[in-house]
């Protein structure tokens, strides 16, 4: 029933308002009557480009406070073309004037021009300060360049200002969004003094960066020395243990953030729930979601999210209903959190209406929307649509490639053309789908080859299988997981090398799960051998694991072969 009440709120939506990402403003008219505004100067204001030689002289002293003031109030209102041109009528000697423009450059989300106005505050031989280069730094860790980031590094070095606490605050920061922690590392621990913003970086570094467990040393290393958590504290530790599924720290965490008088904070209530949900305890989660006096949809998702990550798949679809009724509107998020419990059900038809609820409120390209998409859409079996979407898919990163090449390995043998008489593997097309990728010079992770190894067990093809599991190690530095061993037993038992998955099982580096020997057991089943069949049993039985299966299926061999009595 929740399943169709989604169905029917994203079929009849009402016509979405025109969402779009916020550009640099158009020239406004300026705040001060006497101050005329260019309008070709305007439309255009290049960085880079020299004053005219023809352009009359500056006449404009730099101490003249008005007309700093209303540079100040054109940047902080958005409009930087006006502001870009009372800045070229000014005296350019002044510093303070090239931050302003800088600030607001970076403020205003653009990151390229405010990496560009420094190189020309550079250029034009300008005294950089200890304000310049916080926004600079910031800028280049948006763009994610470390050549530019490196770069303002070393003049800053120069400056004498590398042990200014802002300064690498904001160093620490860029570092860890370029992923190269040891430089953050390095910055944070040659920091004379540091203050509660240095910590809350290292911590929230680490968890950008994926570290959970780094992240809670430093936090607990942070509550040593002192210092008191406040919201970023909390929020940046609970992400760590999400990250680590570390219950107990988050309890503690829980703890420390009603000692400090913040579970009342939604910020905070969100970020609880989040991590109880991706710890397995849904129930605490519900409980933090409940207390909340005043849902957002931020909240509303994390909720709906855990409801998916924990395999309550209608429960997601019916909390998404009463969000509605809460007069919230789903967002993209809310859809990627949808999406999996509509692969995991097979409810294609709320996945397809998702998908165009998303199309009417312009929520697409969003590379992981349209993941999420290729994803349903293969495991609900419409490898068409999986390709459509994947193809419209304007930057692909490692994740997207992953979900095509796994939606061809997951949908069986064969695939009918447009005119139903020829036949292809998706095994090999999972294949060339691989070796498109890395002629994009993307490199493949362990999930990519869980998806590969399956299509070779699909097709039968022990060669190539062979060949992708000894390249992990060899090639990409892959360690194998159990996943892979998993993969390479089913391809063997496919193809009734059942003494060599045998001893495969014995040379494995990891301890055999229940799911290894049940594929051995599968193996023995198809190939009529109780006496390995009762091996795998044996092994399965001596597990902590459910093992109806395993006793079905020796009952049936023993039916076969007449033996009825022990």
């Amino acid at each position: 029933m929740a399943a169709k009440l989604v169905c029917r709120y994203f079929s009849h939506s009402y016509t979405p308002e025109d969402i779009s990402r916020k550009q640099m403003e158009s020239p406004k008219s300026s705040p001060i009557p006497d101050l005329v505004v260019n309008p070709r100067s305007a439309k255009s204001a290049p960085i880079h480009t020299q004053q005219s030689k023809t352009s009359k002289p500056r006449s404009i002293r730099p101490n003249d406070l008005n007309l700093i003031k209303t540079l100040y109030a054109l940047v902080d209102s958005g409009s930087m073309n006006n502001a870009l041109y009372l800045f070229e009528k000014m005296n350019h000697s002044d510093t303070y004037i090239w931050n302003v423009i800088i600030r607001g450059f970076s403020n205003h989300g653009l990151f390229q021009e405010t990496i560009d106005f420094y190189y020309r505050m550079e250029c034009e031989g300008i005294i950089t300060d200890h304000f310049t280069f916080p926004f600079v730094i910031k800028a280049c860790g948006r763009l994610l360049s470390l050549v530019d980031g490196q770069k303002v590094h070393t003049k800053l070095i120069k400056n004498g200002l590398d042990f200014d606490l802002f300064i690498c605050n904001s160093l620490i920061g860029m570092y860890f969004k370029l992923g190269f922690t040891d430089y953050a590392e390095k910055v944070f621990e040659e920091m004379p003094m540091r203050d509660l913003v240095s910590w809350n970086t290292m911590v929230g570094g680490y968890q950008i960066v994926g570290d959970g467990l780094k992240s809670l040393i430093c936090f607990r290393e942070m509550l040593h020395s002192g210092r008191q958590p406040d919201r970023p504290s909390m929020i940046s530790a609970l992400g760590g243990c999400s990250i680590e599924g570390c219950l107990h720290g988050g309890k503690e965490i829980h703890c420390q953030v009603i000692r400090s008088g913040l579970e009342l904070d939604i910020m905070v209530q969100t970020s609880l729930i989040d991590m109880y949900a991706k710890c397995g305890r849904l129930d605490y989660a519900e409980s933090v979601f409940n207390r909340i006096s005043s849902k957002n949809l931020v909240a509303w998702n994390a909720i709906i999210g855990g409801y998916t990550l924990n395999g309550h798949f209608y429960e997601s679809f019916a909390c998404m209903k009463r969000m509605q009724e809460d007069n919230f509107i789903p967002d993209a998020i809310t859809m990627i959190n949808l999406l999996p419990s509509c692969s995991q059900l097979g409810a294609l038809l709320e996945g397809k209406c998702i998908h165009g609820f998303g199309i009417r409120k312009m929520f697409l390209p969003h590379i992981v929307l349209e993941t999420a998409l290729v994803d349903m859409y293969g495991k609900c079996g419409e490898l068409k649509s999986a390709k459509c979407v994947f193809g419209q898919i304007n930057e692909k990163n490692l994740v997207s490639w992953n979900a095509m090449i796994a939606a061809y390995a997951q949908n069986g043998f064969l695939e009918r053309n447009d005119y139903g008489l020829c036949y292809s593997w998706f095994g090999t097309t999972a294949i060339q789908l691989f070796s498109n990728m890395r002629e994009k010079g993307i490199k493949p992770n362990g999930s990519t080859f869980v998806s590969l190894l399956s299509a070779c067990s699909i097709c039968g093809l022990v060669e190539e299988g062979w060949e992708f599991f000894n390249s992990m190690k060899r090639d990409y530095n892959i360690d194998h997981g159990i996943e892979h061993f998993g993969c390479m037993l089913d391809l063997l038992g496919r193809t009734g090398n059942l003494h060599v998955a045998k001893q495969f099982i014995e040379e494995m580096p990891l301890a055999p799960t229940a799911r290894i020997w049940g594929s051995l057991l599968t193996a023995s089943r198809n190939n009529n051998d109780i006496v390995l069949a009762e091996l795998a049993a044996k092994h399965i039985l001596s597990l902590d694991h459910d093992n109806t299966g395993c006793y079905v299926v020796l009952f049936n061999m023993y039916a076969e072969a007449g033996r009825w009595k022990m």
